[in-house]
């Protein structure tokens, strides 16, 4: 995480990791209370689905995957898949925090 100002910024990849690390508590920091605002719910849920749209559309996964005749389609098993390098990327942030 980087911090400037009263700002605090990340890589997208950081956020789309932290929504999508628990579709059945999209709010971990609010623990097992009831008393939260449900339309902030509403427009984090809208910002999940948002993120998701972008990776899809800014940066898709453009890998090759040979389709199964049997199945009438592709699963996707077994296809190398051209992937960063976290390591590098987590140094980056820690050394630009």
């Amino acid at each position: 995480m980087i911090r400037q100002a009263l700002y605090e910024t990340r890589p997208d990849m950081i956020e789309q990791a932290y929504n999508g690390s628990s579709p059945a508590n999209p709010h971990p920091d609010h623990g097992n209370t009831h008393d939260h605002n449900h339309s902030h719910d509403m427009y984090h849920i809208g910002h999940c689905f948002d993120l998701v749209r972008q990776s899809m559309t800014c940066k898709p996964d453009l890998t090759i995957e040979v389709g199964d005749p049997a199945l009438g389609g592709v699963t996707g098993f077994g296809t190398e898949h051209q992937c960063i390098n976290w390591q590098q990327l987590m140094d980056w942030m820690r050394d630009n925090e």
